[in-house]
């Protein structure tokens, strides 16, 4: 499910990232993997990809870009959205060109090709401070809380509001949990106005005032994902 409700979240993020964390309390590691079809160097990249996917600490994301479409083989996953996304992430390192394979774990660590000790270590890294995370991230990342922990769903939640550059900050509950939140911010030297940047519950029925009737995991993700899609494209 993690890698699918990254997948759809991921062509609304313009520059922006994504950050999550799971309810063991760990990071949900984002890995990036910029492909195509047209690139000969890519099926090992795309294999060690296909791998995260079922791995329940990772969304694993192919964003297939469309310039080497011109070479004649036209990639039919390729977007212009994900090209100019990698190249966000290009003029934000300083780089001056864009290539593939290319990971990028977490917004953060670029890697050439495909290179799966030194992704396995980099994943290691980022699950273990979903915190440092928040305070990591690019402005205008979406942040996404879904611990099903009050405590930890508080303070990642309270310290991605403190940021106040965020374009989205969700959290899994109910309209009591928000209002607890609320009460907490207080109690813990924050302003409790933050709440107000606040959407909780998260999805698009229920931030509509519905209650969600089906509370299957990828119907709540896909819910999330279209809610997502009007922030972006607003």
């Amino acid at each position: 499910m993690k890698a699918r409700i990254g997948a759809a979240l991921a062509i609304w993020l313009g520059v922006a990232g994504l950050a999550m964390a799971d309810d063991q309390g760990q990071g949900s590691v984002v890995v990036e993997l910029y492909t195509s079809q047209g690139c000969s160097s890519c099926p090992p990249a795309d294999e060690i990809l296909a791998g995260l996917a079922d791995r329940g600490d990772v969304i694993a994301l192919a964003l297939h870009v469309d310039y080497w479409d011109y070479i004649g083989w036209k990639d039919v996953f390729g977007s212009p959205q994900f090209t100019e996304r990698q190249r966000a992430y290009a003029r934000a390192a300083g780089a001056r060109t864009i290539y593939t394979p290319q990971m990028i774990v977490d917004g953060m660590e670029h890697l050439v090709g495909a290179r799966p000790a030194e992704l396995t270590a980099l994943i290691k890294r980022y699950e273990a401070m979903p915190e440092q995370a928040v305070c990591d991230a690019l402005p205008g990342t979406a942040f996404v809380v879904l611990t099903h922990s009050h405590d930890l769903d508080f303070l990642i939640a309270a310290e991605a509001l403190c940021r106040g550059d965020a374009a989205y900050v969700g959290m899994i509950g109910s309209k009591t949990k928000r209002a607890v939140f609320t009460g907490w911010l207080g109690e813990n030297g924050h302003d409790a106005k933050l709440a107000g940047g606040l959407t909780c519950p998260i999805g698009l029925a229920a931030s509509d005032g519905a209650k969600i009737a089906d509370k299957r995991p990828e119907v709540i993700a896909a819910l999330v994902a279209a809610e997502l899609m009007g922030v972006f494209s607003s």
